[in-house]
Formats: structure tokens, C-alpha cells, sequence
């Protein structure tokens, strides 16, 4: 993860972003809790970005309402963007790169939020402030 926070060409609040949405779509409740307190504290991202991610809302910056649904989008399509989703993110002023250091990200927290899953992994006492839980099924 350390060379992924220092050669992406990501910033570490857009690293949250990622980290955040991945971990909210995968439902993992404690890296939602570890990457919302990490976010708050460390890369000190917008807490209205990072609980609107929390909440599965709109994030209130177009920037990185652009990486959150990108990173949405691969994962709800199994890495088989459309070209405008493509273009939309580009347009945004990513990167082609940052597609792929994104596809890197998703694969990252997928085997980590999976890993917690099967593990049933307990939120340190650090992050205990942002506990998350999965919003219940109808």
C-alpha cells in the first residue's frame, strides 16, 4: 500500500476516496471504520466527502465525485468500463495511469475487505469513532 500512496500520482485524499468507496461497496465494516478515521485524522480529507461515501450519497466535490463513481463503476462492472465512463474520468483530470493505479487500489482493498470478511476482523479501539455497519436489506 506504501508504494501505492507514494507512486500513484493519487493524492492521499483521493486514496481515501478509493480505499472509502471499494470498502463501502464490499460492505467491510472495518476498513470503512479504519479509512474514515485515517481520512479524518491523516489525510485529512473534506468530512463531508467522506461521509457522503460513508452514507452512499453524492460527494459534494465534482473532482472526486468523479473517483468515487469511476471507481464504482469498475467494480460494478468487473473492470468493463463503457468509453464514456473512461472518457468521464479522464475529463476529470485523471490519468490513463490512474486507471490502472485504480485497478490496483480495487484489487488491494478486495483482498483486504474480503480477508476481514472471512475473518471477522474486530475495529481497533483507534477507529472505534467512525464504526461502520452495512445498512440493513429490506
Amino acid at each position: 500500500m506504501a508504494a501505492l500512496r507514494h507512486g500513484s500520482g493519487f493524492s492521499a485524499v483521493e486514496l481515501d476516496v478509493i480505499f472509502l468507496t471499494a470498502s463501502r461497496h464490499f460492505e467491510c465494516h472495518y476498513c470503512m471504520a479504519a479509512h474514515s478515521f485515517l481520512a479524518d485524522r491523516v489525510s485529512k480529507a473534506p468530512t463531508d466527502v467522506v461521509d457522503a461515501i460513508r452514507g452512499d450519497e453524492p460527494v459534494p466535490d465534482g473532482h472526486l465525485a468523479a473517483l468515487a463513481d469511476f471507481t464504482k463503476t469498475m467494480i460494478t462492472s468487473q473492470g468493463h468500463p463503457s468509453e464514456d465512463d473512461v472518457a468521464a474520468f479522464t475529463a476529470a483530470g485523471y490519468t490513463d495511469r490512474q486507471v490502472l493505479d485504480l485497478i490496483l487500489a480495487i484489487a488491494m482493498k478486495t483482498i483486504s475487505n474480503w480477508s476481514n470478511h472471512v475473518f471477522d476482523t474486530p475495529v481497533d479501539e483507534m477507529f472505534a469513532g467512525r464504526v461502520w455497519s452495512p445498512p440493513e436489506s429490506p
